[in-house]
Parts: structure tokens; sequence; C-alpha cells
């Protein structure tokens, strides 16, 4: 039981750590994208896949084209492959429509148009929709451990 409590201490501290030291101490992009992905994304992502890898294994026979691609001989790199691609969709959307702060990087994106006013309002909670399903999704991940302790 202490040791669970221990590593979740150490979770939250670098959690944090990871946050203030990429948004405060060297207020930049690179910084907390590099801390946030090293310490939070990349343990997520491999907690994901080996658990729906365990489930896959266990309903054989009850599975489509995309699990046997995302299961088979270049599965992680498939599975890494489409992460990395939602991610930058995503992100050249905030660039595109919102930010317009990396055309270099988000060249595909850079002649969508500003947008600003009312209709900024209702496109905010569509670009924020994956971070909140990640936030949710994470819910049921800490949740779901806790009843196995």
């Amino acid at each position: 039981m202490e040791a669970n409590k221990s590593a979740r201490n150490l979770l939250i501290s670098g959690t944090f750590l990871s946050w203030y030291f990429g948004i405060v101490y060297f207020n930049g992009d690179m910084a907390f994208t590099t801390l946030n992905v090293i310490s939070h994304g990349i343990p997520y992502i491999a907690l994901i896949w080996f658990f729906e890898k365990k489930n896959y294994r266990k309903e054989t026979g009850r599975t489509g084209q995309l699990q046997r691609l995302t299961f088979g001989k270049y599965g992680v790199l498939v599975f890494i492959l489409t992460i990395l691609l939602l991610a930058y969709l995503e992100e050249g959307l905030w660039d595109g429509f919102v930010w317009k702060e990396h055309p270099h990087v988000f060249s595909l994106f850079s002649a969508l148009p500003q947008i600003e006013g009312n209709l900024l309002t209702l496109l905010i909670p569509l670009l924020a929709l994956p971070q909140s399903t990640h936030y949710v999704l994470d819910g049921f991940i800490w949740r779901n451990k806790g009843r196995n302790t």
C-alpha cells in the first residue's frame, strides 16, 4: 500500500515539475512539449497500446482489420504514426485558425483564415475536444487502476 502512495506521489511530482519548468521557468513551447511528452505522453501511449494488445489477444476471432493492423507485425509503428498524424492535425488546426505562430511548421494550415469573435467561441470547444477526451480517458485509467490495488 505504501509503495502505491510513493509511486503516485512521484508521478504527481514529476508532472508538476514538467509543467513548472516547461511553462514557468523556461517559458517556451518546445521546452514544455519536450518535458510533457517525455514524462507523460510516452508512458501514456505505451500504457494504452499494451492494454489494448492484451485485450486483442483475449478476443481472438472477433477482430477487425484495424486491430490486425495495429497489433500485427508493424503494429507499434502504425499506432505511433496514427497518433503523430492526429496530433499534427490538431496542432495545425489550432495554429491555422487561432494562433498563427508557427507557419513554418504547419505550412499545410497557414492558408486557413484566422478566426475571431463569436465564431471563435464555437471553434475553441471543438479544438479542445481531443484534450478534454484525453483527460476523461486519464480518469478512467486511474479509476480502474485504483480498483485493482
